[in-house]
């Protein structure tokens, strides 16, 4: 397993949160947070605003003096690329991001939604989605904006780290008339911590077309430490990525994940960060929430509050408060997915926990689009596993495809295993039948008087009656050669009415076309007589 893969697996076992986005209006107090190991972490020093910049700031590291934006301790990750950085005392007034509503008149850029978390200044990330078709959706042309600094104090190999941040989805101007730059916020969307040993000269002098291209960990010197996907519309959320590297790191960079993001489709999508807590995890253990009983696999999931004498707890999911939910511990319903917070007062303090994802493999609702499988011969059975979060599949004989052809008669079953290590088995019956002999049986008279016996005439499939057709219709005419029944379903006979009415006793014609599955078409002529 390489450092990515372990990294991806272990991050989102152990620290994946599935956020809908909590409005931190709805808790009680302000959060109290330990000191940030990034310098500048509120991003509320800045040098002077660009004035011919539209963005009420500037570009970190822009590549000319009409966008450059000095932001101490922070950069771009190389030449190519730089985020955008924007504050209150670069307000355009009247015209603002800033301003309530999300809507900038004169840009297709998102407006940055209220209240900010903390501060006047703040940065956005991006991701463009580049490719040639529809069938070719490769992460490594994506186009990803990554904020970078170097660290004051390495982060130590084998010390648990959390990075606490908040992070905006927002909507574009829809009367902005300039298409191709009109940038909107998708949602979900997935956010990386990366890191490297050294701490190079930032921005990296790289200005090759592929140099921003793709996600971090695939560039040289960069390796992912953590992930997390978040979800929100309009709104303001918290986002929390724990992390144990396995090295000494000296500089950190945060943005797009190695995710694909493929809600972003082909178009460009901004998003909008803010206040940047690196900690330790044990500084973080006064407000952490843990797990006492349940996982991902199973659900049944117990939470635990930090323990404190004379406090009281109330506990939120999602930013709403949860009905008599009073208590330290909480034991979460299942299939209640959701972004959890416990609120915690004691004499003279209130504060509010770290968010703790509570959701469930998909693996939970696995199902196979079938129990039994009839197929003709020679055609084989497509059995399709395929699931969505499943990352391996095991088929009884070793096969290690998402899909099987079962060309023969038998029993199939597959193990499929999920990015968190959950599994689900399951079996398929698999019939292969010599269509061939198939044969299709038409009654030569009927009798529709409701007795229950003989009161449609619609074709008989004794000998393969689990097949069915792939293609069928049939046509029903009088003697003057009109048309009284025609179907495109075996099931639905001819129950001897025309217009509405009893067609008069007499005999018909009829023409049926049909095939079995890779078998060729068959057509037949005759005559039924219906007697009443």
């Amino acid at each position: 397993m390489t450092d990515r893969m372990f990294y991806k697996a272990f991050f989102i076992t152990a620290a994946f949160l599935f956020l809908e986005g909590i409005s931190r209006a709805q808790l009680p107090c302000r959060d109290t947070f330990p000191q940030s190991l990034f310098e500048n972490a509120s991003f509320e020093d800045h040098g002077e605003c660009n004035a011919f910049w539209r963005g009420e700031g500037g570009l970190i590291d822009g590549g000319s003096s009409a966008v450059l934006m000095y932001v101490p301790h922070w950069h771009a990750v190389n030449t190519s690329q730089s985020p955008r950085y924007y504050n209150l005392d670069c307000r355009i007034p009247g015209i603002s991001l800033f301003d309530n509503g999300y809507l900038y008149s004169n840009t297709g850029y998102p407006g940055i939604p209220n209240p900010k978390p903390d501060g006047k200044g703040l940065i956005s990330i991006e991701q463009y989605n580049y490719y040639e078709s529809e069938d070719n959706k490769a992460e490594n042309r994506t186009k990803k904006v990554y904020v970078t600094q170097c660290l004051t104090n390495k982060l130590k190999a084998g010390i648990t780290y959390c990075l606490d941040f908040r992070f905006a989805f927002s909507l574009f101007n829809p009367n902005f008339n300039d298409v191709t730059g009109v940038w909107s916020s998708p949602s979900p969307f997935g956010v990386g911590i990366f890191g490297r040993t050294d701490c190079p000269d930032f921005p990296i002098k790289n200005n090759s077309p592929d140099s921003s291209l793709g996600c971090l960990a695939d560039r040289p010197g960069w390796m992912s430490l953590g992930q997390v996907q978040l979800h929100g519309y309009r709104q303001w959320v918290e986002g929390l990525i724990e992390f144990t590297p396995t090295q000494d790191i000296s500089a950190l960079a945060v943005g797009p994940s190695c995710d694909f993001n493929s809600g972003i489709a082909d178009t460009f999508a901004l998003y909008y960060m803010d206040n940047f807590i690196l900690a330790k995890k044990t500084d973080f253990a006064f407000k952490n929430i843990t797990a006492i009983n349940g996982n991902v696999c199973t659900g049944h999931f117990q939470l635990q509050a930090p323990a404190y004498n004379d406090a009281s707890y109330q506990w939120y999911r999602d930013g709403l408060p949860i009905d008599n939910a009073t208590s330290q511990t909480y034991s979460v319903p299942d299939n209640a997915e959701g972004y959890y917070v416990v609120n915690i007062s004691l004499p003279g303090i209130c504060f509010n926990s770290t968010p703790y994802p509570v959701y469930y493999s998909p693996l939970r609702n696995f199902i196979m689009p079938a129990d039994t499988v009839v197929v003709c011969s020679p055609d084989a059975a497509t059995l399709n596993a395929t699931w969505p979060g499943a990352e391996n599949y095991l088929w009884q004989d070793g096969s290690t495809n998402a899909v099987f052809n079962a060309t023969t008669s038998g029993t199939y079953s597959v193990q499929v295993t999920d990015i968190n290590g959950c599994t689900q088995n399951k079996s398929v019956e698999v019939r292969v039948e010599n269509c061939d002999d198939c044969k299709v049986y038409l009654p030569n008279a009927f009798t529709p008087n409701n007795d229950g016996l003989n009161d449609q005439f619609k074709p008989l499939l004794p000998d393969c009656q689990n097949v069915g057709f792939e293609h069928y219709q049939i046509n029903i005419y009088n003697r003057f050669g009109q048309p009284v029944f025609q179907s495109k379903n075996a099931a639905e006979g001819w129950k001897g009415i025309f217009n509405g009415n009893a067609a008069p006793q007499g005999v018909y014609v009829y023409t049926i076309q049909y095939n079995f599955k890779e078998n060729k078409p068959v057509q037949k002529k005759g005559t039924v007589l219906l007697m009443r």
